[in-house]
């Protein structure tokens, strides 16, 4: 009895389903914790630089060139020498993890998943130290880190000379891939649908993408319709005012023009004028009509 009465007074401290919310709201905030982490490492894995300050690199001027400062040169260094490009890996299982807590507050089975962890790193370290490093990587080591390094270094004595070295490449990257995906907890109906929807937005995108292609080649079109069109009014209009100009060149009023013979019979005619006009003026009426119109002579 005074068991049960413990427990009730403990059960009644908080509501009815609040430890429950409680509870999966700490585990959201552990998973986004977990997704912020793997953020940052890729930050600072993107901005990796070998003259930063490190385990191995002591004396250092100038500024740090990682964007998480010396923290994060010295975590980069340290994870890029040890485990190379795997450590990637690393980053898409917490990014994964993080992501199961946030939606499904869980992660089934999370310590058989965390003992195949270190198993599929140096399966992936082993993979990288099959492929020969670029000229711009940074490091003395392979892709594979130091520790792909002496996995290649052991297992070269289990090699056969018929079979290519690239056939036992994919086979361990194959093994590695499915340690990995293991690791994530992920099932594979999960798996299909998340395939699925990253193919939908792609396609979403894709389209998205062409439809502003369409819409900027269109604007273009009309563009060029509407100058088009501008230009052969204007055209027209220039026509139109050429006609007017030679309409009426047309019809302009053409003056007489006379040659010599012309000329003097101009001149004789307004003789004749002038005379007309003295005779009318020297007959025009007079205040007593009864006088006959006499001409003056001079």
């Amino acid at each position: 009895m005074p068991t049960a009465n413990k427990t009730a007074t403990k059960s009644s401290f908080l509501p009815a389903g609040m430890s429950k919310i409680l509870r999966h709201r700490f585990i959201e905030f552990a998973g986004v914790g977990m997704i912020a982490c793997a953020l940052a490492l890729l930050v600072a894995f993107a901005s990796y630089s070998g003259s930063d300050p490190s385990l191995n690199t002591s004396t250092h001027s100038g500024p740090v060139q990682n964007l998480l400062g010396p923290a994060g040169a010295l975590i980069s260094d340290l994870l890029l020498q040890t485990l190379g490009l795997a450590a990637l890996a690393a980053v898409g299982i917490f990014i994964g993890w993080g992501w199961r807590l946030v939606s499904q507050h869980r992660i089934a089975s999370p310590w058989i998943r965390l003992s195949v962890l270190p198993v599929g790193l140096l399966l992936a370290t082993l993979t990288l130290s099959h492929v020969g490093p670029p000229e711009s990587w940074p490091l003395r080591g392979g892709l594979g880190g130091i520790v792909g390094d002496m996995m290649h270094f052991w297992t070269l004595d289990l090699l056969v000379e018929p079979i290519p070295r690239w056939g036992y490449t994919a086979l361990i990257g194959i093994f590695a891939a499915a340690a990995i995906l293991y690791t994530l907890g992920y099932s594979l109906r999960e798996w299909q649908t998340g395939c699925l929807r990253t193919w939908n937005a792609a396609a979403a995108v894709l389209r998205s993408t062409r439809k502003l292609r369409r819409g900027q080649q269109d604007a273009a079109a009309e563009d060029v319709f509407a100058e088009e069109k501008n230009s052969k009014e204007a055209f027209s209009f220039r026509r139109f005012i050429s006609s007017i100009s030679l309409r009426r060149g047309r019809h302009e009023r053409l003056e007489p023009t006379f040659d010599a013979g012309g000329r003097e019979a101009v001149g004789h005619l307004g003789i004749l004028l002038g005379v007309c006009g003295r005779v009318s003026n020297d007959c025009a009426p007079s205040r007593n009509r009864r006088e006959p119109c006499r001409l003056k002579r001079k």
